[in-house]
């Protein structure tokens, strides 16, 4: 029996994407509260939770996802996704 393997592609600037995308994902999780708490006649408060979730390194335009991550190695062209989830305090405006 013959068993011949295909090639393996890594992203090499997985740490510093991480932190990119984790930094991306904040910002964007904050604007949408400022959104919501704004439309419900408040303000964000303090910062109550920060809960980082699954990294998603995909094929590029792949809507493969896992509870666990996703590591796409086959192909080239990648995709990644992080998933933030942050709770934030709602107050009042005075």
């Amino acid at each position: 029996m013959l068993i011949i393997g295909g090639r393996e592609f890594y992203v090499s600037t997985l740490p510093a994407t991480k932190l990119e995308l984790l930094a991306k994902a904040t910002d964007d999780a904050y604007r949408r509260a400022v959104v919501l708490a704004e439309n419900s006649r408040g303000r964000v408060g303090a910062l109550i939770l920060a809960r980082q979730g699954v990294l998603q390194i995909t094929a590029r335009h792949s809507t493969d996802t896992s509870g666990y991550g996703v590591y796409d190695t086959a192909t080239i062209e990648k995709t990644a996704k992080a998933v933030v989830t942050l709770e934030y305090a709602v107050e009042p405006v005075r």
